[in-house]
C-alpha cells in the first residue's frame, strides 16, 4: 500500500486528469495549515477541487498522515 499513490489516484479521478506530485505536496501543506474540513475545503477550492472531493481528500490525509509524512521524509521532501 502506497498512500501517496492512493491519494494521487483519488485526486486524479476527482479532477479527471493526472496530477503531479507537487500538487499532492501542496494538498498536504494545506492540510497542515487548515485545521478543519471546512477550512481545508475552502483552501483547496482555489485549486479547482470540489467541496465533495476536498472532504474525501481531507479524510484520506487525516487517516494516513503518518504514512504520507514518512514517505515524504524518505523521499527527501518536506511538507
Amino acid at each position: 500500500m502506497d498512500p501517496k499513490k492512493d491519494l494521487s489516484e483519488i485526486v486524479s479521478k476527482g479532477l479527471n486528469r493526472n496530477v503531479p506530485s507537487s500538487f499532492l505536496d501542496t494538498l498536504l501543506r494545506l492540510y497542515h495549515l487548515n485545521t478543519s474540513k471546512d477550512q481545508f475545503s475552502d483552501a483547496v477550492g482555489a485549486l479547482g477541487i470540489s467541496a465533495d472531493l476536498a472532504q474525501t481528500v481531507y479524510v484520506f490525509i487525516n487517516d494516513n498522515i503518518d504514512a504520507l509524512e514518512k514517505g515524504a521524509v524518505l523521499a527527501g521532501e518536506t511538507t
